[in-house]
């Protein structure tokens, strides 16, 4: 549940992570749509190629990849919406996108013809495994849990990078409807609470401010 996670990075922790993440790895290219884009577990292992526009910097989220490796359309109507990419998103997505390609590659020159080529085409999923198979839910969420204390963040789940983004878009000033629709939540409730936590912990530190003039 989207009310679980409470935590988030802060601008300079969260620019300090996505500094050090390789995009051409599916690993780390997984968190970093995770906290760049807010997606949730299942839309980032439902996520294909054919869902990226990338003359429109635009990303289509309407599916969603299930424990049980089903592909299905996003759960809520408010799920299925379309997301403005940043530059920096855009270039994470044609990084892996370049690097996939060039690894298909290497592996088909070792494959043989019954076990089938890789191909990237756009219903390819965008993180894979090392087969080139769409990855579970519970797959990536491992991956973080093995690869989280690297980063200084153990203990730290993924779900909390989408709190982080939304946490991000808040101080910055984003609206709580904009952070709703951006977010894909049925209710607006998540993104007020959010909003309104960044906007006291604002007004708190201008008071602290003018009251060390007192």
């Amino acid at each position: 549940m989207d009310t679980k996670a409470k935590r988030a990075l802060t601008p300079a922790q969260a620019h300090k992570f996505i500094d050090v993440l390789n995009p051409e790895t599916d690993r780390e290219c997984a968190y970093l749509l995770a906290i760049t884009m807010g997606l949730r577990r299942g839309e980032i292992c439902g996520l294909s190629w054919g869902d990226i526009d990338f003359d429109r910097k635009v990303a289509d989220i309407r599916h969603s990849y299930d424990a049980r490796g089903n592909l299905k359309a996003t759960k809520t109507k408010a799920g299925t919406r379309v997301l403005p990419l940043s530059d920096k998103t855009v270039q994470i997505l044609k990084d892996h996108k370049g690097a996939q390609f060039k690894r298909y590659a290497r592996t088909n020159q070792w494959r043989k013809l019954e076990e089938g080529y890789i191909e990237q085409t756009d219903d390819s999923p965008v993180i894979t495994d090392n087969c080139g198979t769409r990855i579970l839910p519970t797959s990536l969420s491992r991956w973080w849990t093995e690869d989280r204390a690297k980063y200084g963040l153990d203990g730290w789940c993924l779900h909390e990078f989408r709190h982080t983004y939304l946490t991000l878009l808040a101080i910055q000033g984003a609206h709580p409807k904009v952070m709703q629709e951006l977010a894909g939540h049925y209710s607006s409730q998540i993104s007020i609470d959010i909003y309104t936590h960044v906007n006291m912990d604002s007004k708190r530190q201008a008071v602290d401010i003018v009251s060390a003039v007192f």
